[in-house]
């Protein structure tokens, strides 16, 4: 039970990082000025 409960999560926390990766990917050529609105929010100084 606990070996398949493992691999479920990992498969799920697998799916979930490859889902944002590419949504950020598909995001960021579309929406460039989300990203510098974003860049200007965090105080990088």
């Amino acid at each position: 039970m606990s070996r398949s409960h493992v691999v479920f999560a990992a498969l799920v926390s697998g799916a979930l990082v490859a889902l944002v990766a590419v949504l950020s990917a598909m995001s960021e050529p579309a929406s460039p000025q989300v990203d510098a609105a974003d860049l200007d929010a965090e105080p990088t100084v």
